[in-house]
Formats: structure tokens, C-alpha cells, sequence
């Protein structure tokens, strides 16, 4: 057996789950962003809202999103496409919200890409709590210019 497929069928049930899902979610995601803008995915934007202020977490969220955020980075790293910081956001925002838990998604803007120091740059992260679901990598090189809850 393919040492992948070993290690898939060793996983605990819930995170295969999550693991196949966000497979689909990823797919759904670069779909939607190919078909209208950012604005229209996301019912409320809040540009400039406080950062700090997102919803409380509970133990239970908390484990159901590192495991949704465990799905979605490690499916983004497989799956086919352009698997951005933006799609990775979008994806695990729909699982969060089919397993019924609250977060908060960050858009970043900030000069210095990877390669120029004058490049502008983008990038999305999403928490649950205070915890990173995607997006932690780097986000600290980007000012928050809109925040979204739920």
C-alpha cells in the first residue's frame, strides 16, 4: 500500500473526514474566487474594525478547528491549483461553519513580497479564538484593512 494511503487510513475518523472535505472546500473556493470578487463571497466586511475583538472559543471549537485547519493545509499542499492563503481562508471558513464554530478572518496589505522589497503584498489568515486556523506564516509582515466574524 502506498505509504500515503497508510497514513491517511492511520488517521483518527474525524480528521480523514475533515480531510476529504477539505479537498472539496479547496475546489469550491477557487470556483467562487474565479467567479466574483472577494466582497460578494463574505456577506459583511468590517473594514477597520478592531482586530482584537473576535469571538470567544470554547475548548471543543478550538480542537474542531485545529483539525479543520490541519485538513486544509495539508489538502492545499495535494490538490491541484492555485491553493492561496485566500483559498485556504474560504475553504476552512465553510467547514468551520458546518461544524457550527465562530472565527475570524484577516485581510492583510503590506509592501515586501517575497522577492522585492517594494512589491506590494496581500495575504489572508484565519483564527478560532486566539488560534491560527491558516494563514500564520507570515502574517505579521501585513496591517489588517478588514476583518471578518461570525
Amino acid at each position: 500500500m502506498n505509504g500515503r494511503l497508510r497514513k491517511f487510513f492511520a488517521l483518527e475518523p474525524r480528521r480523514r473526514r475533515y480531510l476529504l472535505r477539505a479537498f472539496g472546500r479547496l475546489r469550491n473556493a477557487r470556483r467562487a474566487l474565479r467567479k466574483r470578487p472577494f466582497r460578494e463571497l463574505v456577506p459583511v466586511v468590517q473594514a477597520g474594525a478592531d482586530p482584537a475583538s473576535h469571538p470567544g472559543a470554547s475548548a471543543r471549537d478550538l480542537s474542531l478547528a485545529q483539525d479543520i485547519g490541519w485538513a486544509v493545509r495539508t489538502a492545499a499542499r495535494y490538490a491541484p491549483g492555485d491553493n492561496s492563503c485566500l483559498v485556504q481562508v474560504l475553504a476552512a471558513r465553510e467547514l468551520l461553519l458546518e461544524a457550527d464554530v465562530g472565527g475570524t478572518i484577516y485581510i492583510g496589505a503590506g509592501q515586501g513580497g517575497e522577492n522585492t522589497a517594494d512589491r506590494f503584498g496581500a495575504h489572508a489568515w484565519l483564527k478560532c479564538g486566539d488560534e491560527f486556523v491558516t494563514g500564520e506564516a507570515g502574517h505579521e509582515r501585513y496591517t489588517v484593512i478588514a476583518v471578518v466574524s461570525w
